[in-house]
Formats: C-alpha cells, sequence, structure tokens
C-alpha cells in the first residue's frame, strides 16, 4: 500500500475564475467566484481545494454533485426545499448532498474549502 501527506495551502494570488455559478441560477448578486484546486485523486473521485465569492444567491433545483463545505469566512444560508433556512459560519462545516433542491445565499464574502466527495 502507498500512502502519503499532501498539505492543503494555496497562495492567495493562485485563485482563478471559476464560474461555477450558472447565471440561470442566480437570484441576486454577482458571485464574482474563483478558487483554486489543490488535491485530486488518481481515480477522480476526490477533489479538495479553496473556493471563494462575493455576496450573491442562487437556486440549485438540484445540487451537482456530494460536496463537503468548510467554512472559513463569511455566512452562508443554505435553505433546502420544505425544511427550515440554515446558517454556517466560520468553523461550520456541513454536507449537500447530490439531488438536493436547494437555495444558497452567500450573505458575506465566503472563502472555503471544499471537497467533493
Amino acid at each position: 500500500m502507498v500512502g502519503g501527506v499532501t498539505r492543503i495551502a494555496a497562495e492567495s494570488g493562485s485563485f482563478a475564475p471559476t464560474n461555477l455559478v450558472d447565471p440561470e441560477l442566480l437570484l441576486s448578486g454577482d458571485p464574482n467566484d474563483r478558487g483554486v484546486s489543490l488535491f485530486a485523486s488518481a481515480d477522480g473521485k476526490v477533489e479538495c481545494g479553496l473556493w471563494a465569492c462575493d455576496v450573491y444567491e442562487e437556486r440549485l433545483p438540484s445540487y451537482p454533485m456530494d460536496e463537503l463545505f468548510v467554512v472559513i469566512e463569511g455566512t452562508l444560508v443554505v435553505t433546502v426545499d420544505g425544511h427550515e433556512p440554515e446558517t454556517f459560519s466560520p468553523g461550520d462545516a456541513f454536507v449537500i448532498e447530490r439531488g438536493t433542491p436547494c437555495t444558497l445565499d452567500f450573505k458575506a464574502p465566503v472563502p472555503q474549502v471544499l471537497d467533493d466527495l
């Protein structure tokens, strides 16, 4: 078995526009989303990186992947259809499962770590 340790760190200048927010799903604001990929598994099933955005809100009828969020800065309100809104702040971690219908409301600029499960 081969193992290893990968440090997950990025220089601030390494962030590039990601354009992950579909303009047709945008409810308000300007995402200005940007990020950097810091690790990808050989089989492509896991990717880790940093992602940041400005204040905006979007409606996702079906979340496109299983995603782990760790909020480093900012505030995000996630409202899953049929449930009460949940607010996430620095230090909070949560997973949104693929296919989840939800609204994401980034109340303050958010740099965040993301892992695609």
